[in-house]
C-alpha cells in the first residue's frame, strides 16, 4: 500500500518547517557486548560507538561521506546517512559474525526534520519535554501517541525516526500543530 502523504514532503507554519527526508539511511548495530562490538565497528568507521543517550556525526575515514551514530540502548546503535557508503562499508568490514550483526531499517524507519525556532514549542505539544534531545543527544519516547526516537541535531533543529507505518500519522500531528502555532 502505498504512503498516503508521497506527496505532502514540506511544511512551514509558526516559523518552524517539518519535511520528510526520503534519502535518509537507517541500520541498527546489534550486539550483546559493547566493547567487542566497538573493537569491531572502530576500525570500519574510523569512530567508537557513541555514549548512553548521545549522537555523534562523524565521517568515513577519508572524509567523504557524513554518517551519524544514535545510541538506541546498551546493546543497539542506529547508523543515519544520506549515502549507502557507511553501511555497505560496515556491511563489508563486518562481515559475518556472532558479536555483531548490522540489520538495514532504511524501508522501514521515515525521517522527518523539524526546525525552526519554534521546533521545541512543537515537539512539547507532541509529546513528553522529557523525551525530548538537547545538540547531540538521542532519546526515544513518545509523541502524537507513537514511538519516536529524536535526535538533537543542532540548535532549533531534530530529526524524528519513526516506523513508517506511523509516518503519515506523525505528519499530520505536526500539521495539525503548525497550524496551530
Amino acid at each position: 500500500m502505498a504512503d498516503t502523504h508521497d506527496t505532502l514532503e514540506r511544511w512551514t507554519g509558526g516559523g518552524v518547517t517539518a519535511e520528510r527526508d526520503r534519502a535518509i539511511r537507517v541500520a541498527s548495530l546489534r550486539y550483546f557486548d559493547p566493547m567487542r562490538g566497538e573493537a569491531r565497528v572502530a576500525p570500519v568507521l574510523g569512530c567508537a560507538l557513541p555514549a548512553a543517550g548521545r549522537l555523534e556525526r562523524q565521517r568515513l575515514p577519508g572524509g567523504a561521506d557524513p554518517f551519524a551514530l544514535l545510541w538506541r540502548s546498551p546493546s543497539e546503535t542506529w547508523v543515519l546517512a544520506g549515502t549507502p557508503a557507511p553501511i555497505d562499508a560496515l556491511r563489508r568490514g563486518l562481515g559475518p559474525n556472532e558479536e555483531i550483526s548490522l540489520v538495514d531499517q532504511s524501508g522501514g524507519i521515515a525521517g522527518i526534520h523539524l526546525a525552526g525556532a519554534r521546533a521545541l514549542a512543537v515537539l512539547q505539544r507532541l509529546g513528553s519535554s522529557r523525551s525530548i534531545p538537547r545538540v547531540g543527544e538521542a532519546r526515544t519516547g513518545r509523541f502524537a501517541d507513537v514511538v519516536v526516537t529524536v535526535a538533537g541535531w543542532q540548535a532549533d533543529e531534530y530529526l524524528l525516526l519513526v516506523e513508517r507505518a506511523y509516518c503519515a500519522h506523525l505528519l499530520d500531528w505536526i500539521r495539525e500543530t503548525l497550524a496551530d502555532l
